[in-house]
């Protein structure tokens, strides 16, 4: 924030010129519903019989047929390609965290989930959320 060289005045109107908004946008906060099409894309990838540029396909069609399907004004990622543990999906975006196949611990109520297990420097070698 601080090697900003222009003030926020200076991008707002830049912003402004280029992108045409309405006054009150619509976007979305977390993430679209995991549909069945969804889980099982994600299944077969995890499972290795559908390829990752097939997955980002799917993810990519659906996040735009959900904008598109409740209006949006502004893209939201959607997050399809997450698994109901944030935990386990940002732990496996960086090296130095394992994860068990089937050792669970409860989390809140009822749902469980698999803890990170943290066995070297963590590091991130490329985005997370976006390309």
């Amino acid at each position: 924030m601080r090697r900003r060289r222009s003030p926020y005045a200076t991008r707002a109107a830049i912003q402004r010129a280029r992108v045409t908004l309405p006054v009150f946008q619509t976007t979305t906060i977390g993430s679209f519903a995991q549909t069945a099409e969804i889980r099982n894309a994600r299944a077969s990838h995890a499972r290795g019989t559908l390829s990752d540029a097939h997955y980002e396909k799917v993810i990519k069609a659906k996040t735009a047929q959900m904008a598109g399907d409740i209006g949006l004004d502004v893209l939201v990622h959607g997050e399809f390609e997450r698994n109901d543990d944030m935990v386990q999906y940002f732990g496996e975006q960086l090296s130095g965290f394992a994860f068990t196949k089937h050792g669970r611990v409860q989390s809140y109520s009822s749902r469980y989930v698999r803890p990170p297990i943290l066995f070297g420097d963590v590091s991130r070698s490329k985005p997370m959320t976006v390309d």
